[in-house]
């Protein structure tokens, strides 16, 4: 497998969401790992943006599994980081 072909951890991608979902970020601002004034964790990000009064995040039922997926790949890191910790 050559380089080419190598997947890439979409988690160590700091614009995986504005990437996946062109259409759902028409200005290239506002994804995961953006700054703000205001530090976001994940799940708050998620939250704003499905709970937001713009429905276009909740109208896209892919962005809400990728939303879905992300959340429960940091879950399963850091559990997995504090097993790793516990032994």
């Amino acid at each position: 497998m050559t380089d080419t072909e190598t997947p890439l951890n979409f988690m160590l991608d700091n614009n995986a969401d504005m990437l996946s979902f062109p259409g759902t970020f028409p200005y290239n601002t506002g994804s995961l790992t953006d700054e703000c004034n205001v530090t976001l964790t994940a799940k708050k990000y998620f939250m704003l943006r499905l709970l937001n009064s713009n429905k276009r995040f909740t109208s896209d039922a892919n962005y809400l599994f990728f939303a879905q997926y992300v959340m429960d790949m940091k879950q399963t890191c850091a559990s997995v980081t504090a097993a790793m910790a516990y032994y």
